[in-house]
């Protein structure tokens, strides 16, 4: 049957229902379903009598949306408004209504019957279902997941800098019902630290009492780091320790002193020098082993010179005696007494593993419950332990992995070892950070870790690390392509894992991304090419090619024309199969896809055989520039606009594009690594700031986030059509 067979059929059954010329909104879906058939994530509408009653299509455009229609169909509509069909039951083959539906829906049909007195109700219940669905994130509505999946790409969002995604996802999370009160406060206090807004970290902090609650090892970590930022910063770098150590006295222990409840592990510059500061301004009498584990976790030298420096400032002591560690326990510092006691080779057996178990118990670390474990028996079993009887035995049968664990190879190792191992991921979660800081200035090839990674692709343990075990591997420095060279190897076991994960999200995508970057940089055989095209192929397929991905396909798309591919031909081919479910989307009468993403990706594609994978339709309508896009930008007429990015190349081109919208706006682009005059004058003046998170050095950033009187937005990509879209209306993140 022709298209146009298939839109008369729909359009001559939806003339019948009264009811839906009541909803607008429905009315219109119906007519845009008529017209073409629904890509991933997208929803139809097909009605017409029944001898019955009214027959509701709901139309998903794959099985993901389909699934989540069944459960908002069951929560909005039926059995209160219309009952659940089977579709064969109304859909019979040759029929002309119901062939039309089975061509437009790929995703499958939902079949509710309302009686006829009923239909008005129905139609408006099916109206609040879709408008409540069209409201949720993106992310919920397309491909319902599991929160935890939903975490880990929060999680990977929040180590990128990528403030925008974060927030989404934090909604989607939230979205979920599976997040309490509670943990969505630890997760805004991580969407801040991704904006590095500390004093809004601090803020937060204040106003939710987080001192006062068990925090996860991440959300202590960007306090800290806020507390750095925030109060100590300025003073130190002036050199002036007195005045650093009488601001904590001053403003941070009265309130926040009980948020330093862990120095082990913390995974960066900020927090080794707050918490050494801290020591100092407290005030007592330290252990030794305290000071040389921060000192010793120093990535450079120049640091490990600087907290040596600040260690003068405190008092430490190399005593190991039982009483000095039972007054660190009763003044609830655990990490302090169970650092003693486990350098404390002179105190008895029993007495410390005493100590052991108990800061262990308290500070809820897998690592530590481990060593506290093998330090019950080697004082002889439970009943020779310091401790309560109870909690010794408890300790004493505590799961410790296969082999020792202080790095991300030894932590792949244990996992290879023992796939059964129940605290890896939290172990990940509590020590990654700083693993993969480590690993950012080891030259290690990790070849061994390759095949272990192969091995273990579809484990859970390794599927929720993933993207964050990518940002580890790949490294950074000045002798990055050197080493990069050498663990091509592992980044190929990566891909390999990532595609063979079934349950894939923007996070995985973003990895993927990374590791075509990293591999044409050191260069690909042709093969090897091929291989890691069909492993982004099949992840893209399985995150659903969402048009709301089109950021990432901007990203891609820069990686595959900037870096030499050793195929032009499957280089073509790759392209268009990321580019075939936006074609679908720009058919609409409103495209989710932003105008500006579409001559962006016509930007990138210039020039070559590339350039025709882009419909000449589609580049005639972007050519087009109608009032309600210069509408969305008009809020920045006669405005001061800043954009901070490294690459100068797209914030000259997102500024060519805002003037051509609104040519009375004042566009200035900045590429600055670190602060100056100029760069303040230009936040202090600015209306608007855009920071590129993914393309800027944290020293700028900082500097324009203290100077800034404007809301400042963060792209999401690293294109200029990200930076764009960030201005668009109002900034999402201000």
């Amino acid at each position: 049957m022709s298209p146009t067979a298939d839109t008369d059929a729909l359009a001559q059954a939806a003339a019948g229902v009264d009811a839906l010329h009541t909803t607008p909104r429905l009315l219109a879906l119906v007519n845009e379903t008529r017209t073409h058939a629904l890509g991933p994530g997208e929803v139809g509408l097909a009605v017409r009598n029944d001898t019955s009653g009214v027959l509701w299509c709901l139309l998903a455009g794959d099985p993901s949306t389909h699934t989540d229609l069944d459960a908002l169909a069951r929560a909005f509509v039926w059995p209160s408004y219309a009952r659940a069909r089977a579709p064969e039951a109304h859909l019979a083959q040759g029929d002309a209504f119901a062939d039309a539906i089975h061509r437009h829906a790929a995703g499958g049909v939902i079949v509710l019957l309302s009686p006829i007195e009923g239909a008005s109700a129905c139609a408006k219940a099916v109206d609040l279902m879709l408008d409540t669905r069209s409201r949720r994130p993106l992310g919920a509505s397309v491909a319902p997941r599991h929160i935890g999946r939903v975490l880990r790409d929060f999680e990977d969002a929040v180590a990128r800098g990528d403030a925008t995604a974060a927030h989404d996802l934090l909604d989607e999370a939230w979205s979920t019902g599976r997040l309490s009160v509670v943990n969505r406060s630890f997760l805004q206090t991580r969407e801040l630290a991704a904006q590095r807004a500390w004093q809004e970290v601090l803020d937060h902090a204040l106003t939710h009492r987080l001192s006062d609650l068990d925090l996860p090892r991440s959300v202590e970590h960007d306090l800290v780091k806020a507390i750095y930022w925030g109060v100590l910063r300025d003073a130190l770098d002036r050199g002036d320790v007195a005045s650093a150590l009488g601001a904590f006295r001053d403003r941070v222990q009265p309130a926040l002193g009980d948020i330093f409840r862990d120095h082990r592990f913390v995974p960066s510059a900020e927090g080794r020098k707050a918490w050494m500061v801290r020591w100092a301004a407290v005030g007592g009498v330290w252990p030794s082993a305290v000071r040389d584990e921060v000192i010793a976790a120093a990535a450079t030298e120049e640091e490990r010179a600087e907290l040596n420096a600040l260690a003068t400032h405190a008092q430490f002591s190399d005593s190991t005696s039982e009483a000095f560690a039972r007054a660190l326990l009763s003044a609830h510092e655990d990490a302090a007494a169970f650092a003693l006691a486990q350098a404390g080779s002179d105190l008895p057996l029993g007495d410390r593993a005493g100590v052991l178990v108990q800061a262990a118990v308290r500070l809820d670390d897998p690592a530590r419950l481990a060593d506290a474990a093998q330090a019950v028996e080697a004082a002889g079993g439970p009943t020779e332990v310091a401790a309560p009887a109870a909690l010794a035995e408890r300790i004493a049968n505590y799961p410790r992995p296969a082999v020792p664990v202080d790095s991300w190879a030894t932590w792949l190792n244990a996992i290879y070892e023992d796939p059964e191992w129940r605290n890896a991921i939290q172990v990940a979660d509590d020590q990654g950070e700083a693993w993969t800081e480590s690993l950012a200035h080891d030259q290690d090839s990790l070849v061994e870790e390759a095949a272990i990674v192969e091995a273990l692709a579809g484990e859970n343990a390794l599927r929720m690390v993933l993207p964050r075990l990518v940002r580890a591997v790949i490294p950074t420095g000045p002798q990055r392509l050197e080493t990069l060279r050498s663990r091509g190897r592992i980044l190929q076991g990566l891909a390999y894992a990532i595609s063979e994960d079934p349950a894939s999200g923007l996070a995985d995508l973003d990895a993927l991304a990374d590791i075509l970057a990293a591999l044409l940089e050191t260069g690909l055989a042709p093969d090897e090419f091929s291989l890691m095209c069909d492993q982004i192929e099949t992840v893209w397929r399985r995150a659903g090619g969402a048009p709301r991905l089109a950021r990432w396909i901007v990203d891609v798309l820069s990686v595959l024309t900037d870096y030499p591919c050793p195929s032009t031909s499957r280089r073509a081919a790759l392209i268009g199969a990321l580019l075939a479910p936006l074609l679908t989307d720009a058919g609409r009468s409103k495209p989710l896809i932003p105008r500006e993403a579409w001559l962006e990706i016509d930007d990138l594609l210039e020039g070559n055989e590339l350039k025709d994978l882009v419909p000449e339709s589609i580049r005639q309508r972007t050519e087009r520039v109608d009032d309600d896009i210069r509408t969305e930008f008009a809020h920045l007429a006669n405005r001061n606009v800043l954009i901070h990015t490294l690459v100068p190349a797209v914030a000259e081109r997102a500024a060519a594009y805002l003037k051509t919208l609104v040519p009375s706006a004042r566009v200035i682009t900045d590429e600055s690594h670190v602060g100056s005059t100029q760069l303040r004058e230009h936040a202090r003046n600015a209306d608007y700031i855009v920071i590129a998170s993914r393309a800027s050095k944290h020293a700028a950033t900082e500097f324009i986030r203290e100077e800034a009187s404007s809301p400042i937005s963060w792209p999401s990509g690293k294109g200029w059509s990200s930076i764009v879209d960030a201005l668009r209306s109002n900034p999402s993140l201000a």
